[in-house]
């Protein structure tokens, strides 16, 4: 209840007592008991880290997605004034298209089931040690933006080489999936607020798509041509080439770290299946 040491922490919690509400006004978060506490940090402080964790490293990382498969094709376009990608893609990527998984994400993310979180202070022991948002996890991040845009930007130009309009739908195309993709890899658990608003964004990429095509003036360049590019199999099988290796690569990257250097969460998570897979087993055989 010192008001001067909660201000002095970088989160401040305060307990509302009979002492008076002056260190509860003053604190961060506020319990009214102190049995709260352990739930506070071992629950909600570990799910707190790891969404706003997610939140940053995937903001960057969708942010330099988009622009270096356009850096590269400055090389191809002698630095023209070439775009490789729609303005009205561009315009929606970071408002609607890209935004509203990832707010869900730091909203509602939980890594692990709160019945184990809540008496295992192992779990939470690691962030209070070394925070997830450190250099290690940011070059991991910064790998997974090289290798994607590399794939955007060579698949693009592999098959659409060409023709610029198909080289823009493409890449638009790619880079909206290959993002999507990222995100859905990166969860521990895909929640059903999480899956509705991917498949809100997709609506409002198609959406995109069908404004650009039908909506004379908005896009000069894809006008019209959509539909016609869309229909041609090699549209779809260059997306398929060029999500599936960053797909492929990212769950062997995941897979071998949590076998030959698994976290705490992995740990836990593995045992908690474990666990479930006994209960099952023990049920059923009571009920044969």
């Amino acid at each position: 209840n010192d008001v001067a040491m909660i201000q002095e922490a970088n989160i401040g919690i305060g307990i509302a007592g009979k002492e008076g509400l002056q260190a509860s006004r003053c604190s961060d978060v506020s319990i009214c008991q102190f049995r709260f506490l352990q739930r506070l940090l071992f629950v909600h402080g570990r799910y707190n880290t790891v969404r706003l964790t997610t939140l940053i490293l995937y903001s960057f990382y969708k942010s330099l997605v988009i622009v270096i498969p356009s850096i590269l094709f400055g090389t191809y376009s002698l630095w023209s004034v070439t775009l490789l990608l729609d303005d009205t893609f561009i315009m929606f990527y970071n408002i609607v298209l890209t935004f509203l998984p990832v707010f869900v994400v730091a909203l509602l993310e939980k890594d692990l089931p709160q019945s184990e979180l809540a008496n295992l202070p192992e779990a939470y022991a690691p962030f209070r040690r070394k925070s997830p948002l450190n250099q290690r996890s940011g070059a991991v991040w910064l790998m997974d933006v090289i290798v994607h845009s590399a794939a955007i930007y060579v698949c693009g130009l592999a098959f659409y080489g060409d023709t610029l309009p198909g080289l823009v739908l493409f890449c638009s195309t790619a880079t909206y999936t290959v993002c999507t993709v990222r995100l859905l890899l990166g969860l521990a658990s895909l929640s059903g607020p999480f899956l509705f608003t991917v498949a809100l964004s997709t609506g409002a990429f198609a959406l995109v798509l069908w404004m650009v095509n039908v909506v004379e003036g908005l896009s000069p360049l894809l006008e019209r041509s959509v539909g016609i590019f869309m229909s041609d199999y090699r549209f779809w099988l260059a997306l398929l080439l060029c999500v599936l290796p960053c797909v492929l690569i990212d769950m062997a990257v995941q897979h071998i770290r949590s076998h030959y250097s698994p976290s705490t969460g992995d740990v836990v998570r593995f045992r908690s299946t474990q666990r479930g897979c006994i209960r099952k087993d023990t049920w059923v055989s009571n009920v044969m």
